[in-house]
């Protein structure tokens, strides 16, 4: 059970319902609605207070607990599966536990916003968490479905969790040099940075891994979530192999979790892996081999 101290700016009465438990990688305003009292559902809402978008303080959804992305841990960093030793004492606190269905709920207003739901949920898949899913558009679907906000901090009673490390969502940089040729990665950048005609500041040297396919993740949200079709379109246009195991990767993580959710929950692609360590991690040793325009490497 979730405390909840809050002030109503609009009150929407909602009918008794009993607790349905679906697993869905993404649901919409209405089901949110429906369900919003259901006594296993957990709210996470993972806006950052400083974004330009809309913030928590300004408005959230009934009993959503805050967890901003910059600053809970969603992005810690680890070469493989998130650090269990650093996130399961906070996703406690937080008022996860193995028997609630957490529902993450981002700004939504682009793909970046997006990117910090898809992050969020890969953690807690990677943990082992079963019951996980988006709200499809985040705040900005909700609201503009005319659905109500509150103001107030939403204080969580603490909770316990239970990891069960899932591997093979999850691969290091060790293991990416090592099955080079035995996987297919997807690059989840801009076409620009796929090419190597520009990078970014954590990454020390432009182009892409050894022999990967661009699968640009702003294919992948506008407002509302690609379906499982168009992700399919989308992998046949771009002739992606689904023959082997897949990695996504990026600069750091984020926006290949968008390709990860897109191919493993969305289209239920078979063996998708994030590498967490992506190309920040990736050219750390400039030994390794970085490709450019899809056929030189340095």
């Amino acid at each position: 059970m979730i405390k909840r101290l809050t002030l109503c700016l609009a009150i929407v009465a909602a009918p008794a319902r009993a607790e349905v438990t679906v697993v869905m990688p993404l649901v919409d305003p209405a089901w949110l609605q429906a369900h919003l009292h259901d006594t296993d559902l957990l709210i996470v809402d993972v806006r950052d207070p400083d974004s330009d978008a809309t913030t928590f303080a300004l408005g959230h959804i009934e009993g959503a607990v805050s967890a901003p992305f910059a600053s809970f841990g969603w992005q810690t960093p680890a070469d493989g599966l998130p650090p269990a030793q650093i996130l399961v004492p906070a996703l406690g606190t937080l008022g996860v536990s193995d028997a609630v269905r957490v529902v993450l709920v981002s700004d939504g207003i682009n793909d970046f916003e997006f990117a910090k739901a898809t992050r969020a949920y890969w953690v807690l898949k990677a943990l082992g968490h079963a019951d996980v899913s988006i709200l499809d558009g985040g705040e900005v679907a909700w609201v503009a479905a005319g659905l109500p906000v509150v103001l107030g901090p939403t204080i969580p009673q603490a909770a316990a969790f239970t990891p069960h490390p899932r591997p093979e969502l999850a691969i290091s940089t060790g293991e990416v040099s090592a099955r080079l040729g035995q996987i297919t990665l997807i690059d989840a950048r801009s076409e620009a940075e796929y090419q190597g005609k520009r990078k970014v500041g954590l990454v020390g040297r432009a182009g892409t891994l050894p022999g990967a396919w661009n699968l640009p993740h702003s294919a992948l949200y506008q407002g509302q979530f690609a379906k499982p079709a168009v992700i399919r379109d989308l992998m046949q246009a771009a002739h992606i192999p689904a023959d082997r195991p897949i990695v996504t990767f990026c600069n750091v993580g984020l926006w290949s979790s968008l390709d990860w959710f897109a191919l493993s929950e969305v289209a239920q692609v078979p063996e998708v892996m994030l590498y967490p360590g992506s190309m920040a991690a990736w050219t750390l040793d400039p030994d390794r081999l970085v490709q450019l325009l899809g056929s030189t490497l340095k």
